[in-house]
Parts: structure tokens; sequence; C-alpha cells
């Protein structure tokens, strides 16, 4: 009988996702293009087991999406639909500590003193400072601080990004051939070779800095204007690097004031126009950046390693896993459960469902006229 894995051979699970790939694609660019991939979702090139991962996860590469407006209209949208239900919302206030009573979560304080009861508590913010800052280290078991203390960030998912304002958009060399080229939706520049692309995802989850300046970027103003209405453009990059602790702050603000300068170089050899002069703005968000202004502690998107020991029933932990916590009433709705971080929502879904599970509510997920 043959077995088979989304209709791969099974023995594909046991191969690192750099192995299935190369044994899936002949062409060194197609190869390139997949070894950035992978590692853009947290599959690691060199982890034996990842070919299942790596597999599994080409449905998102192909399956991605503008949100009209920007990646911010998603978080309004959630929003209004939570004020229809009759929610109240306290935005742009730090939350500081978990309310107990008894080892049960019964609301939250903000930073202003402000306190707020409810029924339950579900924390997006990163799992060390929901458990060990807000519900503090004397209220959880040994093994729940263990396990919490020993959670790691990085190095996958660790990323630097872009942020350029245009004043033409990119026009690549290779368009000359094919004039859709200028408008694909995610474009990786800066490598020419499947070995070159392997050395940088390579140094970059080994804590060095890559020397060579490529990201994978968007050119969103190209299919919804409200980017740049002025018929500018707006481009977003983003890189992999080494976790922000591995570095000094010094040393990611020289990275900081160099790399779109460096960056533009190696830009200006696919694309002849993206010089210094097609600029109008721009800025880049190093590793320390992100947690410092986002709370990606790291820079890490997901607040949490995407290593085979914090993935699916492991993640964060065995005993975190069902998105409870051992306070009652507290659940864990964050990036750093699964299935990972992004702009999905799953795991706030997944979530949720375990929260109506336990508070006996209906299963609203199945009603069709909600109204959203």
């Amino acid at each position: 009988m043959s077995v088979k894995l989304f209709g791969f051979p099974t023995y594909v699970s046991k191969m690192t996702s750099k192995d299935i790939i190369d044994y899936l694609f002949e062409s060194d660019e197609m190869r390139a293009m997949f070894y950035r991939l992978g590692v853009e979702w947290g599959i690691g090139l060199d982890i034996d087991g990842n070919g299942a991962g790596f597999i599994a996860s080409l449905g998102v590469y192909f399956n991605w999406q503008l949100m009209v407006g920007g990646t911010h209209t998603l978080a309004h949208a959630i929003e209004m639909a939570g004020v229809q239900e009759g929610m109240e919302f306290f935005e742009s206030s730090e939350v500081v500590k978990v309310l107990l009573e008894s080892k049960k979560a019964v609301g939250v304080q903000l930073k202003d003193g402000t306190k707020v009861k409810a029924k339950l508590v579900a924390s997006n913010a990163e799992i060390k400072g929901t458990m060990l800052r807000m519900v503090g280290e004397e209220n959880l078991s040994p093994l729940w601080v263990k396990r919490v203390k020993d959670f790691e960030t990085g190095p996958s998912f660790v990323l630097g990004s872009t942020a350029m304002a245009l004043h033409e958009a990119p026009d690549f060399k290779s368009a000359r051939w094919n004039p859709d080229i200028n408008k694909t939706f995610y474009t990786i520049v800066g490598h020419d070779s499947a070995a070159e692309m392997y050395e940088y995802c390579h140094d970059a989850h080994s804590g060095k800095i890559p020397q060579t300046y490529s990201e994978g970027i968007w050119v969103n103003s190209l299919w919804d204007a409200t980017y740049e209405p002025s018929g500018k453009h707006s481009l977003t990059g983003w890189i992999f690097l080494p976790k922000a602790s591995s570095q000094s702050r010094e040393k990611w603000e020289e990275i900081r004031a160099t790399w779109n300068d460096n960056f533009l170089i190696n830009f200006e050899r696919f694309a002849p126009n993206m010089t210094r002069d097609n600029v109008i703005d721009d800025f880049f968000y190093t590793p320390q950046d992100q947690e410092d202004e986002m709370r990606l502690m790291d820079g890490d998107f997901c607040n949490g390693s995407g290593k085979l020991t914090q993935r699916g029933h492991n993640r964060p932990f065995p005993e975190a896993a069902q998105y409870r916590t051992e306070i009652e009433n507290l659940y864990l709705c964050g990036p750093y459960m699964h299935p990972k971080g992004g702009a999905s929502g799953a795991t706030r879904y997944n979530c949720f469902k375990i929260i109506a599970e336990d508070f006996e509510l209906d299963k609203f997920w199945e009603k069709l006229d909600r109204g959203y």
C-alpha cells in the first residue's frame, strides 16, 4: 500500500525543507525562491522533519491577499464587529496587571490605574509579559514558571523592514520581456542564485548580519491607490536578520542608518530607476525597533520560535497548548500559540472556540446571519 502526504510519499516528511525543495525543483531560480519563502514562514532549511511543514505551507504561499487600505483595516473590522456585539474598547491603553481573586482572572489593570472587571481575560500580549509580569511568578506553579521562561523567540520569524515612499514604482530590466513583471504582487530582489539565498538565510539564523542586501518587496500602491493617493508609490520590504538580542543597540542603530542605501545600490542592478533620487522618504525598522515599538520580542513576529519543539501540540508548551492556562478564566491567544502569527487571526479564532466551550456559549461561528 502506498501512503502519501499531500500527494507526496510520506518519507518526504523526514527530509529537511532544503532537501525537498532540491528534490522537487531543478531550476536554480525556483530553488532560490522557495528557500526564501520557506524561511519566511519559519520553516528552517536544515532541520530534519521540516519537509512536511514546507509542503503544508505551500497553500499559504499562493493565497496571499491585499487588505484594501492597509493591514490595520483588519483590526478596525474586528473592533467594529465587537462594538456591534456590545463590547467596549480601551484603545492605546497598556495592560500592566491581570487581576486575580482566588487564582481566578477577574479583569485587568491599565497603566493609568483603571481597573476593568471581566468574566475572563484573553491575552494577545507576549507570553513572558503575560504570565511572569502581568500575572506574576508568585501566582504560578514552578512548572509553569519554568515552561514560560524556557520558551524561545527567534531566530525564525525575525525581520527587519524597509518602508519607502517613491516617485515611481520599480521598473525592472526583465520587464522588457514581460511587462507584467512590474506588477508582481511579491518580488524577491537582490540574489542571483540559490547558493546566495541559502547563505543569506543560514547567516540570519546563525546570528550574522547578511552581507547581501536583499529583500522581499511589495508595492501595494499598484493595486490600492489609498496607499498613496497622490499618484506616487509606497514600497514595503522585509529582510531576515538575527534576533534583536544578538546585537547591541548601537549596532542596530548603525544598521538602521545604512541599510536602505545599501539595499538601493543592489536594487538598482535589477531596476535602474531605483536610485536615491526616486525615494521621497524612507525608514528601516530593525528587529530592535520591532521589539521596542510593536512588542515583537527579539523582532520575532510570532513572538516565539517555530522550532519543532514549539509547534503544533507543543506550542507554546504542552500544558498551554489548548489556549487555557493554570489560572482559571485566563486564556492565551497570541501569535506564540498554534498555528503561529500573521494576519489570519487563527490563534484568536481557535481560542474563542475554547472559551465558547468553557462558558457553554452558542457556536457563533456557525451562524450565517451575524452581519459580518
